[in-house]
């Protein structure tokens, strides 16, 4: 029951919280921190109580390169909202400030935002060597957890949440919105990298499940370049880079052919060729 329940449960249960903070005008930061740190309990748990790869669950020396990208991520992610809100205004008269119905709006927006990220990323894997340097810090790791969903290089990290942001900008999206489709965004994020074995069905096609997005994480190249899609997988569908899970993603399978040092200042300078700092 369990493994079936737990994806679309706590979905609904995410989007819920963020739903009734936000209708008592909580500040935004609130509206997604609240429901986050929720979800990674949540996730914590599952991952003791149904792990996908039980070897995943012991610390390979990279937890605390993980929290220090995560405190830099939560920190950056509304600095960099705020600057990319300020330089393009949302406008008035948008699409989607015609919509009247938040829970259609929230829809739209998910799927809009994803598409900008969604071609940076594929960009970064068959595209671009520069752009795969800095991206391989987030494949770096050779074990999946929810925690290391926030393993981003800041690069990457502004360069997805102006992509992101653009379609709301120019097509007028309200201030919930935004918050609701941020807050989708970072359970997609956290739960598509989690070290769970669920029964997500149907799910699988559509969004970014974990059993979808592990595949996505498989040291092959060739396997890699599948399901780019952060949490819907609409644009991986429409460009033809959707994968079926491949249950033989095990230990063994994750991580990246010249990977970057653990530690998280020496992640920070491997993209510019800089080596020192290994374990900081």
């Amino acid at each position: 029951m369990l493994r079936h329940v737990a994806y679309p449960g706590l979905l609904v249960a995410v989007t819920a919280l963020g739903w009734l903070l936000l209708d008592a005008r909580a500040p935004e930061p609130v509206v997604l921190f609240v429901p986050v740190v929720l979800l990674a309990l949540a996730l914590e748990g599952l991952e003791r109580v149904v792990p996908w790869e039980p070897a995943w669950r012991a610390a390979r020396g990279d937890v605390r390169t993980d929290v220090a990208h995560t405190i830099a991520t939560v920190s950056l992610a509304p600095l960099v909202q705020g600057l990319v809100l300020s330089a393009l205004p949302v406008r008035e008269d948008g699409v989607l400030a015609a919509v009247s119905w938040l829970p259609l709006e929230v829809a739209l927006l998910v799927v809009l935002g994803d598409l900008g990220p969604y071609l940076f990323h594929r960009a970064s894997h068959e595209w671009s060597a520069s752009l795969f340097r800095v991206h391989a810090v987030h494949h770096s790791p050779t074990r999946l957890y929810w925690l290391n969903a926030f393993r981003v290089h800041p690069i990457n990290l502004a360069a997805n949440t102006a992509l992101r942001l653009l379609p709301a900008a120019l097509l007028g999206a309200s201030p919930e919105a935004l918050a609701l489709a941020a807050l989708l965004s970072a359970f997609g994020n956290a739960f598509s990298h989690a070290n769970v074995d669920l029964a997500t069905g149907w799910l699988d096609r559509w969004l970014s499940t974990p059993r979808v997005h592990r595949l996505h994480h498989h040291v092959e190249a060739r396997a890699s370049q599948s399901n780019y899609g952060g949490f819907v997988l609409v644009w991986d569908h429409l460009f033809r880079s959707a994968r079926p899970p491949d249950a033989s993603v095990r230990d063994g399978h994750v991580g990246v052919d010249g990977a970057p040092p653990e530690g998280w200042l020496a992640q920070l300078l491997h993209p510019v060729g800089v080596r020192c700092c290994a374990g900081a």
